[in-house]
């Protein structure tokens, strides 16, 4: 396994790896920053002027997930990503966020 790429500030890294004659790239992010700013920002109320409010943190790791299987502009693939137990912790913990 290679390091190839190491971003200090979005704290993530990628590796390059053979196997079975193929070539594999990973990337791994520490995302215990984005969980603590999700809990902080869940707890502030919704914009007394335009009702926004926070939904969830998203890691550069799924946005990548969802540019390269295509649905990053599918609306209802997102509110399924945001609403499912496993990535809970990215909206403060909130069961369903829309």
């Amino acid at each position: 396994m290679t390091l190839v790429n190491f971003d200090p500030i979005k704290r993530s890294y990628a590796t390059i790896h053979q196997e079975d004659g193929k070539m594999y790239v990973q990337r791994k992010q520490d995302v215990s920053h984005l969980l603590d700013a999700a809990k902080v920002l869940a707890e502030v109320p919704p914009d007394k002027e335009d009702g926004w409010r926070f939904l969830c943190v998203i890691p550069d790791t799924v946005m990548e997930e969802a540019m390269r299987d295509g649905w990053l502009h599918d609306k209802a693939r997102w509110r399924q990503w945001m609403n499912n137990s496993d990535n809970r912790a990215f909206n403060g913990g909130r069961s369903n966020v829309g």
